[in-house]
């Protein structure tokens, strides 16, 4: 939790902020002014003079909800063009998708950075068009010259299962058997492997291409895809936008995307279901 609050301490703040406008709105801490506008004000009609007394307690709640707007009008105003991001740099915060939706849809965040976001959040908050634009080039760098070498190896595919488990090794490769759960090793299983000697991270159309005919040439029963990777951030981005948000083009119905574990064996075990529209 400490970790989530110093990682996100611009849109924490703010929240603070406007809960504590809000807390002085309900107890009533603002000026006294309210004694100041509440007089018994009159009202020429028909040559007669009528008294209203206006409810101190009205004004209040009128002053009050202004002033919130306008706190939040201005929060909206200052996070527009600000890119939200994680700013730890030396680990991986898990944020909830209800957070970034909150900082969309209230805080106004329009953008925000894929980097160091847990791969199967990028694919989430991607996949769902959480936010209007993606940052995903930080550390990723420019392609090679050349055709890339990806290979492909599919196993258990002599009756495809409904269930398919997606590998992708991007930079460096995967001992899947011995990575993956023992819950869905007997899936028919794809590996998409693009790892090469010299570990660089860039971003790779051969790669994300591959993947896509691999996808695409499934039977029309597959509806479920178990994804295992090693990506950077862009290859997630497109991956996500270009293979899996079809708006349900094709029979693939859910997505559940793993997250490597930091243990000696970097076994997969945290995962988030997708559903795909």
């Amino acid at each position: 939790m400490l970790d989530r609050i110093r990682d996100w301490s611009r849109p924490i703040l703010q929240v603070c902020g406007l809960f504590l406008i809000v807390g002085l709105c309900i107890y009533n801490y603002f000026f006294d002014i309210v004694q100041i506008l509440t007089p018994v004000f009159t009202l020429p009609i028909i040559g007669l003079t009528i008294k209203i007394n206006i409810d101190g307690n009205i004004i209040k709640l009128i002053l009050g909800f202004l002033f919130i707007l306008t706190a939040l009008w201005i929060i909206r105003s200052w996070n527009e063009e600000h890119v939200l991001k994680q700013t730890l740099t030396n680990k991986i915060v898990w944020h909830s998708y209800y957070g970034y939706l909150f900082c969309n849809r209230i805080l106004n965040y329009k953008k925000v950075s894929l980097t160091r976001v847990p791969i199967p959040m990028q694919f989430k908050l991607v996949c769902n068009n959480a936010f209007e634009e993606f940052k995903c080039e930080e550390g990723v760098c420019d392609k090679k010259m050349g055709t890339d070498n990806v290979r492909v190896k599919i196993f258990n595919d002599e009756k495809i299962t409904p269930t398919v488990n997606l590998v992708l090794a991007d930079t460096y490769p995967l001992n899947w058997r011995k990575q993956i759960p023992e819950t869905v090793i007997n899936f028919t299983t794809i590996i998409v492997d693009r790892s090469n000697d010299d570990r660089s991270r860039y971003y790779s159309p051969d790669f994300i291409s591959r993947i896509t005919r691999e996808v695409r040439s499934l039977p029309e029963y597959v509806n479920t895809i178990n994804l295992f990777a090693t990506i950077n951030t862009k290859h997630s981005y497109h991956i996500a936008m270009e293979v899996f948000s079809t708006g349900g083009r094709d029979g693939i119905k859910s997505l559940n995307v793993y997250e490597q574990s930091n243990d000696d064996g970097r076994k997969f075990i945290e995962n988030k279901y997708i559903k795909i529209f």
